[in-house]
């Protein structure tokens, strides 16, 4: 071996040939490896006692037709299971040592300190952390685990800027287990778990927290996160990642213990972001982005959703569905653009809690069978689809809207029931923006509006009433025993010698057919009186009311007002 420089001229016949030399050292946490084997573009050898391969390859050939130069070459090396590379530009000596240290598997019941200057590590059977025992990852070290092999932590597992990974070519390993014990503990801190299918299992108890982490590459049918019915484990996820999954990222069924997420971002999920029932959850930032179906999926849930970016969400499916909350669950502070199905939605919620939604796109709001409270609603459209939908309601409770724009859509509310529904509770909103062709679509499902302005048709069949209070609509269409009532609220005031005085307050109105009358007492009051009734064949429109006042020891005081649109209503 050797090297010469510049330029070699060959005369007839002679030949240069100049070698580079390659040194192989193995070595397990400081002690050769004898045996393992080393592939050098194909010609195999094996590591002799003192955990060394040499080898030499052409650097240089000069001949007196052509000049040859070596080139680049793979070096692999494989120990069981475990595989390991390097590259070789054989135009010059090379010597590499390899690290493959190995852990033993059984029962951890010591402290073992992986250390970066031995890595990578790698563990070709099941390790279990017994409950004496702690395993720590140094910053910088790869444990590298073989295919369907397991970590579970009976007593304490922490890692810091440490990568565990499969031993390769689609290999997957098993993941971490959290054990069986309420002492178990895992601690990750800016911790990847790659390849692991899934990355992490909780069957019973303990505490797992990991802090600037990632999770990803599971395969399968598997999730990247699961959570198993029965256990009671404390799970908390800060400023963490979890991506592409083989199906979902988290999954968590029927546990007694608590789901923390803050500031975490899923995306590629191959399945729902975030999967949970009958699960206490408390998140505050969730990114919902890339492939997947719903970026999450909760029924019977309790705890509180907050702060979600779902603004790069191209789910197929929804942005979040809510079933079977029943007013111990808030979400808030939602950002997001529909996904393939559409922005919330959900089924048989007793009582719903949202509050500051912002969606892109239609359908940006879609519930079957839900009542609670939404508020803060802002509904971008693209000139097309349906704002807000609800359908069936509930029989007993309403569902109430405050504060909701509506804007650029092809029909801002749309409402529906089937007759065999029954009697379903009126739903109500309050102080809407609504801009669309049609404001709002009501079929045999009885709606209040209360304030705000409307700008598009207000349309209603079946036997039901939309009664629109202090405000307007100027196009309003009725069909099949279907009523359209605008309400007018004014304020009646009794005074004697300037002082207020309590009275009995009758008002009867004059021009609708059939006649409205009302009754409220106090010195004060606020009284609702209808100033336009719509049924499919006509609109009759209030000319004037009959007050009578009554009070004991006072004579019985009648007063006609005439009404007029946009009179003083005190």
């Amino acid at each position: 071996a050797g090297s010469v420089s510049g330029s070699v001229t060959a005369l007839t016949g002679a030949e240069l040939n100049i070698l580079s030399e390659l040194n192989i050292r193995v070595l397990d946490q400081g002690d050769p490896v004898e045996g393992a084997v080393i592939s050098v573009d194909g010609a195999v050898a094996s590591t002799d006692a003192q955990g060394r391969l040499s080898t030499t390859a052409t650097a240089r050939q000069v001949t007196d037709s052509s000049e040859t130069l070596g080139g680049i070459k793979n070096i692999n090396l494989q120990i069981g299971s475990f595989t390991d590379f390097v590259t070789w530009d054989s135009t010059t000596s090379f010597d590499h040592t390899f690290m493959a240290s190995r852990i033993s598997s059984g029962t951890l019941d010591e402290w073992l300190v992986l250390e970066s200057q031995w890595s990578p590590y790698f563990l070709d059977s099941d390790l279990i952390v017994g409950q004496s025992g702690t395993l720590s990852l140094d910053d910088g070290v790869s444990l590298r685990i073989s295919e369907g092999h397991t970590i579970t932590v009976e007593g304490t597992m922490n890692a810091g800027d440490a990568t565990l990974s499969s031993t390769g070519q689609g290999a997957r390993w098993g993941g971490l287990h959290l054990g069986s014990l309420t002492s178990s503990t895992i601690d990750l801190s800016a911790t990847s778990l790659l390849e692991a299918s899934p990355a992490v299992t909780v069957s019973h108890y303990g505490q797992l927290t990991a802090t600037g982490s990632e999770f990803a590459r599971s395969s399968g049918a598997d999730p990247l996160i699961v959570i198993s019915s029965g256990s009671n484990a404390s799970i908390e996820l800060i400023s963490s990642a979890l991506y592409d999954a083989g199906s979902g990222c988290i999954n968590s069924f029927a546990t007694a213990g608590h789901l923390v997420l803050s500031d975490v971002s899923v995306s590629n999920c191959n399945g729902v972001g975030v999967w949970a029932r009958q699960t206490h959850l408390d998140v505050d930032g969730l990114t919902l982005s890339g492939d997947m179906t719903h970026g999450f999926e909760l029924t019977a849930v309790t705890g509180s959703m907050n702060n979600i970016d779902a603004s790069e969400f191209t789910g197929t499916g929804y942005i979040g569905w809510l079933e079977s909350i029943d007013g111990s669950f808030a979400v808030s502070d939602l950002n997001g653009t529909v996904g393939g199905m559409g922005g919330l939605a959900g089924i048989n919620n007793r009582f719903i809690d949202l509050s500051e939604i912002q969606v892109t796109g239609a359908p940006a709001i879609d519930f079957d069978e839900t009542a609670g409270i939404i508020s803060g609603l802002i509904l971008n459209g693209q000139g097309a689809g349906t704002a807000f939908a609800s359908h069936h309601g509930r029989t007993m409770d309403a569902l109430i809207v405050e504060q909701m724009i509506a804007a650029n859509y092809a029909v801002a509310i749309d409402l529906h029931a089937d007759i065999e529904d029954g009697s379903v509770a009126p739903i109500v909103f309050r102080s809407p923006d609504l801009l669309s062709s049609v404001a709002l679509s009501a079929d045999h499902y009885s709606a209040r509006i209360e304030g705000g302005s409307i700008i598009g048709e207000v349309a209603a069949s079946g036997d039901i009433q939309v009664n629109l209070v202090d405000v307007v609509a100027e196009q309003t269409s009725a069909f099949d025993d279907a009523v359209i009532i605008m309400w007018t609220t004014f304020n009646f005031d009794a005074q004697v010698n300037s002082m207020p005085i309590a009275v009995l307050f009758e008002i009867d109105t004059i021009g609708h057919d059939p006649e409205h009358s009302s009754q409220s007492e106090g010195t004060s009051v606020l009284v609702e009186i209808p100033t336009s009734v719509a049924v499919e064949t006509s609109t009759t429109i209030l000319a004037s009311m009959d007050i009578t006042a009554t009070a004991t020891g006072l004579p019985v005081q009648v007063m006609t007002v005439n009404y007029t649109a946009g009179m003083n209503t005190t």
